[in-house]
């Protein structure tokens, strides 16, 4: 009989297991039927981004906060700072949190003031991404393009005395970033393609606007380093704009070289005041090498430049090292004046600068000679005696 009773509640226990089990299993029918509310719901990370003590209070009455101390940007911020390649394309995912937050604020609190806060936010934090993100992506490149035109020599020297500049990856940010032109926020479909173009189209006019600055506030044989950065800005518009689309480089060259409004570029104006008015006075031509070089003696007033444009590294090389790197190479051409300086100017100046330059330089010799030199040839010319005799060949040397 107790054998009996015993074998009822082993029954009776393992049916009531069995209903428990179907009754759990049964509590997840509402979720797996409505499966897309679901997966909205498990995904939702709007609570990552409220703070719920600072907002009731104001209430409204401060519409924007400081993005510090936002989770997104704090997520965000730390990726662009790291600048880790395993994290780059994960950039724009903590973006999808003020969709959350929004949402939950229209549809859940039905708070404006909240939906204008998170507004507020969300538009200085995307400006802020897009100008970092822009500013990053520029100096990488940049620096990459210094680092493949870097004379390998110097290098392999530089390397022996302990310097170390290892290249940038080229693709860092191409395949994560820089084609992304549907990204959605609060409703919106922003391309941060194009924003990001152009903002590299104003770098590179910048760095272009800097190089022919910096040429303009040196003498001519600033020519060598302004034809470099000029090779240097080529090189890192064509590999940019294998993800971006951006405007023609010769397009930019020109505005910066001041060819749009003017028939005179910057360039060429300044190569023609250093021929005439600092290498013709104050270079003597050795002809042993073949260079002007510059005389101990002054004989004209110094020339007043303007100082060069303090700038940020990334607008000429790339890095602090890159610059020294090139300043020490540059360094070498500004003893004298010779055949690369004049290859030089032929490339950048073209046939139409050339000829202007030519012109202008004749110009100017030729207002010397009947003007200047014509006075005091004739005031020789007067003091000299009229008649000169040639001294007997049977005399011989004094020597």
């Amino acid at each position: 009989m107790s054998a009996f009773r015993h074998l009822t509640l082993v029954k009776k226990h393992l049916r009531h297991e069995k209903v428990m089990s179907r009754t759990s299993s049964a509590e997840a029918i509402r979720d797996t039927l409505s499966y897309g509310k679901t997966l909205v719901k498990c995904c939702d990370l709007s609570q990552l981004w409220y703070r719920e003590f600072f907002l009731e209070i104001t209430n409204g009455a401060c519409i924007q906060f400081p993005i510090e101390m936002s989770l997104p940007w704090i997520f965000t911020d730390h990726i662009l700072e790291t600048e880790h390649p395993g994290f780059i394309e994960y950039t724009l995912y903590p973006l999808d949190l003020y969709n959350d937050a929004a949402d939950c604020a229209l549809n859940r609190f039905r708070r404006r003031f909240l939906y204008e806060e998170i507004e507020a936010e969300a538009n200085l934090v995307f400006d802020q991404l897009v100008y970092k993100l822009s500013d990053q992506v520029f100096r990488h490149y940049k620096r990459y393009a210094a680092s493949i035109l870097l004379d390998k020599r110097f290098r392999a020297e530089a390397q022996r005395a302990h310097w170390r500049e290892a290249y940038p990856p080229p693709n860092r940010y191409a395949a994560a970033l820089l084609r992304q032109r549907h990204v959605q926020l609060l409703g919106r479909t922003v391309d941060i393609s194009r924003l990001i173009s152009q903002r590299m189209n104003t770098s590179i006019f910048k760095s272009l606007e800097v190089a022919i600055a910096r040429f303009q506030s040196s003498d001519l044989t600033g020519i060598m380093e302004l034809e470099a950065i000029i090779d240097c800005n080529r090189l890192c518009h064509r590999m940019l704009s294998e993800h971006l689309d951006l405007d023609n480089f010769d397009a930019l060259l020109r505005e910066a070289n001041n060819l749009v409004t003017s028939p005179l570029g910057k360039i060429t104006v300044h190569v023609f005041w250093e021929l005439t008015y600092d290498l013709v006075k104050n270079y003597c031509y050795n002809d042993a090498t073949n260079r002007f070089v510059r005389t101990k003696f002054t004989l004209t007033e110094v020339l007043e430049r303007e100082k060069p444009p303090a700038v940020e590294p990334h607008y000429l090389w790339g890095s602090r090292s890159l610059n020294t790197c090139y300043e020490t190479i540059f360094r070498l051409y500004r003893g004298f004046v010779g055949s690369p300086h004049f290859g030089a100017i032929c490339r950048l100046l073209g046939y139409k600068g050339l000829y202007i330059v030519i012109t202008e330089v004749m110009k100017v010799a030729q207002s010397l000679l009947n003007q200047t030199l014509r006075d005091y040839v004739r005031r020789l010319v007067r003091a000299m005696p009229q008649t000169l005799k040639m001294p007997s060949t049977a005399k011989g040397s004094d020597a």
